[in-house]
């Protein structure tokens, strides 16, 4: 999914958001990243949107339980 330069604290140029794997960060990684914004509500459902619409290389399980937690945030 494009992401454009900007849309987030961290995107500082075009970018792409990986949606074909789920990864674990470490319990140090989270807590680093708790200094920076969430994802706005648009980009979220960009994402749900995305995942709705359906991907082809992520697991439908790990696709689901993605999309649970990003509405999560929207809501």
């Amino acid at each position: 999914m494009a992401l454009p330069a900007g849309c987030h604290p961290l995107v500082r140029h075009d970018s792409y958001l990986d949606l074909s794997r789920v990864v674990a960060h470490s319990t140090q990684e989270q807590e680093d990243a708790r200094e920076f914004d969430c994802l706005s509500a648009d980009i979220c459902r960009q994402i749900a949107d995305m995942i709705d619409a359906g991907l082809q290389m992520m697991p439908q399980r790990q696709a689901q339980t993605v999309l649970e937690n990003i509405r999560s945030i929207c809501d």
